[in-house]
């Protein structure tokens, strides 16, 4: 899910993509309320993947120029009319990988297997957050060559272009079906986000940012309270008690390349990897347990300033 205004923000979308001892205890540990009951039937997911049907013969090869074209098609279909359509040509597939080779990885996806833990996602963010129907999911393959998909981000990253239109990269040679559920309800949060509560004429601060990715992570962990997501644990408490004071000051800055810094890290900086979305995690964790209480879709609403800390942090 880049900025400058809202729509750069969401390339970062799923890394993809906050608020005791103070640090605030996460959906994972808290007794969250009862969650409404999952529907049931069919759940309305259009799903699209790049690499299906993708032949290549001598009389109508797939060279890399015509699988550049197509990713571009296949862009604008998953994208068409989404408030962040702009962002999805960042999320082209990438030419480099041949006809052959994106067989190859079609045939080791257990595509069934996706489609029902998808639905299933589907299902339990729609039953607490009711989501624009239909879900346009549009996936692509990638394998272990792409090493930061595969290993940093468990299998599978995410980029939400509007109100009912996911993209996803999923790696096979990951165990890509552990993170896919959290992976989906994090986009689903931004798709929801993107349909009740988006105001195109806003400026998107840091604080926006980091909280923006902060509420997608809290519904996620609190429909998947066993997911593990590293982003939203990359700082010790030291570490943010050190960083906080310098993205107070910066909150609302608007400047993509401090943003950028904040968001995923930059040692020349001395900001750690995936640093604003641990802060923005805490931000919204610790708010969350306070009162007067907010429900999910009254916590997706709010403005990112009700997620600031009353007092000062201490890192706990």
């Amino acid at each position: 899910m880049k900025f400058i205004s809202l729509t750069f923000v969401l390339v970062a979308a799923c890394v993809c993509q906050l608020p005791g001892d103070a640090r605030a205890q996460s959906p994972r540990s808290e007794q969250a309320a009862p969650l409404a009951k999952a529907a049931t039937g069919p759940a309305p997911i259009h799903f699209h993947y790049f690499d299906a049907g993708l032949t290549s013969s001598p009389a109508h090869p797939l060279d890399t120029k015509s699988l550049q074209a197509l990713g571009q098609r296949w862009v604008a279909q998953c994208s068409e009319g989404g408030q962040f359509a702009s962002l999805a040509a960042t999320f082209a597939p990438n030419p480099s990988f041949s006809a052959k080779e994106r067989e190859a990885l079609s045939k080791r996806f257990d595509q069934a297997r996706f489609e029902a833990l998808a639905t299933a996602a589907w299902r339990k963010a729609n039953a607490t957050l009711p989501q624009a129907a239909p879900l346009n999911l549009c996936v692509e393959l990638v394998d272990a060559h792409s090493e930061f998909i595969t290993k940093a981000m468990h299998g599978v990253t995410g980029l939400t272009a509007g109100s009912g239109r996911i993209m996803l990269k999923v790696s096979v040679d990951a165990d890509w079906a552990r993170m896919l559920p959290y992976a989906l309800a994090h986009e689903l949060h931004h798709s929801y986000w993107a349909s009740h509560d988006f105001d195109p004429a806003k400026p998107f601060s840091l604080l926006d940012y980091m909280v923006f990715e902060g509420r997608a992570d809290y519904f996620a962990h609190l429909l998947y309270p066993d997911t593990f997501a590293p982003w939203d644990e990359a700082l010790t408490d030291s570490q943010f008690a050190a960083l906080w004071p310098r993205l107070r000051g910066d909150a609302d800055s608007t400047d993509f390349a401090m943003m950028r810094a904040v968001m995923f890290g930059d040692p020349r900086q001395q900001i750690p990897q995936w640093a604003g979305y641990s802060v923005g995690y805490r931000l919204v964790a610790q708010r969350m347990q306070l009162k007067p209480a907010m429900d999910i879709a009254t916590m997706t609403a709010a403005p990112a300033s009700a997620f600031l800390p009353a007092v000062p942090v201490n890192g706990r």
